[in-house]
């Protein structure tokens, strides 16, 4: 059996150990934000440099648009390929394009756009798709 000062001691290092990981996990979450403004930066002297405009840069914080929408990229994406596409291969394309998705899941967000879509997208096996 365990006694209370014990327990009181096993107490007291679990307190320990939790404070290093908040102290840890409040300093990655700092670093993160740090790393936010560097690419709002880098995204900005980007813009100027392709000619997106001095307004685009001058607002940190803000990304730009991709200048086409997901549906857009796919059908293009699917065309240029001439064979069916699994999702992943999609996004990879997608991506590589500079389509950046807001998503922390990028294949959910693409199927959402694709599933629906039976008039322009042919499901051809699972997560596998070409053009009508």
């Amino acid at each position: 059996m365990t006694s209370i000062a014990e327990l009181k001691k096993q107490r007291a290092t679990i307190a320990r150990e939790i404070e290093r990981k908040r102290v840890r996990a409040e300093r990655l979450r700092k670093k993160i934000r740090q790393k936010r403004l560097e690419l709002d930066a880098l995204e900005s002297a980007l813009a100027v440099l392709e000619g997106a405009g001095v307004n685009a840069a001058k607002r940190p914080g803000t990304r730009r648009r991709p200048r086409k929408n997901q549906r857009d990229l796919v059908i293009e994406l699917l065309k240029k390929s001439g064979k069916p596409m699994d999702l992943d291969q999609i996004v990879a394309g997608m991506v590589k394009k500079g389509y950046r998705f807001a998503s922390k899941n990028p294949k959910r967000a693409l199927s959402v756009t694709i599933y629906p879509d039976k008039a322009t997208f042919k499901k051809v096996k699972p997560s596998v798709f070409t053009l009508r």
